[in-house]
């Protein structure tokens, strides 16, 4: 026993983990399959298999379930056992795919731990596809279609954790893109009955509109589109009505002291908007009118616009800054293309890469106005 346990310490003996998936790509609510493929290299008692679901976002992790598979085995040196699961994912697992594409911000896999009884535990790890719930992928369609645009998803505490998805309002067809466009957060809660949406202002204080749809309402919705898109439209325009009620604020205000608002003028309405209704560079949105907004897109395949959020990230970055890319086109230095990459404009330069690293996407970013510059960089490897 002692000689075991030295030659262990050194490295000798124990066990290879190697978990392989059969299900790479799963929905909430489904089963993910496999194998735990174990080896010993010398003679080895194992006291236990689990599996753990996880999910991380931005450098925190979360246990979504924990499934014990084996216990109690024996294995002698150079021989395997594979031992077979097939488990069912919770309805709160975090989604990671939209129609194949991979979404930012979340990453899920299956941990496994190997428990021996003589050395330390051995642990394996394999990223999981995670497609999202059809309830929650027409929520996506339905947002594309009106024309949002996605800046960011991320993880949300809580028993069970929820996606917070934040995206950019639609910007109609004819008005100016700009910092001005607020972001909107919806915090998705999907189970076995249906949806829960809460939808807030990304960055203001005070709690959202809760929004529940069974899975009996949404069934009778999509069998007319246009009935369960003007649902989700009209999530949007009551979250924005908050926008509307906000004090009226410029991009150097943040930097001044508070000022309190005086009475109207008389005969005068105040107009106490953040995004005003009307004026320069006012942002408006009236509602869907039965077309995409800003990129035309379908039903079914508007989710993909949704992510497109690349495209009304780099037009709000040109509306603020206008003239950098052309000052700085020329530039070769490659510190200069890490600059690039880090401000989202790195399709300026010759070396920055593509995918995502090029579209502007905010992990961060300026919750409050819209304007997004930042890069993955705080994503991590998918």
């Amino acid at each position: 026993m002692v000689l075991r346990r030295i030659l262990s310490s050194l490295g000798f003996g124990g066990v290879d983990v190697d978990t392989v998936l059969t299900t790479p790509v799963i929905r909430p609510g489904g089963a993910f399959s496999g194998q735990v493929r174990l080896h010993a290299r010398g003679d080895v008692d194992i006291t236990s298999v689990q599996l753990l679901l996880v999910a991380s976002s931005g450098g925190t992790q979360v246990e979504l379930g924990r499934y014990p598979v084996a216990e109690r085995l024996t294995l002698f040196g150079g021989a395997g056992q594979a031992v077979g699961f097939h488990l069912a994912a919770p309805y709160s697992t975090p989604f990671t795919l939209v129609y194949g594409q991979p979404m930012p911000g979340v990453n899920v896999g299956v941990r496994t731990e190997v428990t021996v009884t003589q050395g330390s535990a051995k642990t394996d790890f394999d990223a999981l596809g995670v497609e999202p719930t059809e309830i929650t992928q027409y929520t996506l369609d339905a947002l594309g279609t009106i024309g949002s645009r996605f800046v960011r998803s991320e993880l949300r505490p809580g028993s069970p954790v929820t996606q917070a998805i934040t995206f950019y309002a639609p910007v109609p067809q004819g008005q100016p893109v700009g910092p001005h466009v607020p972001q909107l957060v919806f915090t998705l809660a999907a189970d076995q009955q249906g949806l829960t949406v809460t939808a807030e202002v990304a960055g203001r204080p005070g709690p959202g509109d809760v929004h529940r749809v069974t899975e009996e309402q949404f069934r009778a919705l999509i069998a007319q589109p246009a009935a369960w898109i003007e649902l989700v439209d009209g999530w949007v325009r009551r979250a924005l009505d908050r926008v509307a009620a906000l004090p009226d604020q410029d991009p150097g205000s943040f930097m001044r002291p508070p000022v309190q608002a005086g009475p109207a003028a008389a005969g005068q309405a105040r107009k106490p908007y953040a995004y005003p209704a009307q004026g320069a560079g006012g942002y408006r949105y009236g509602g869907y009118r039965g077309a995409g907004t800003l990129i035309g897109a379908g039903l079914g395949g508007a989710a993909l616009g949704f992510l497109g959020g690349m495209v009304i990230g780099d037009m709000i970055h040109d509306a603020v800054t206008p003239d950098a890319a052309a000052d700085t086109a020329d530039a070769q230095d490659p510190g200069t293309a890490d600059t690039y990459a880090d401000t989202g404009d790195a399709a300026q330069a010759p070396d920055a890469g593509g995918g995502y690293e090029a579209g502007g996407y905010d992990p961060g970013g300026y919750d409050a106005g819209g304007f997004d510059s930042g890069g993955f960089g705080d994503f991590g490897d998918f």
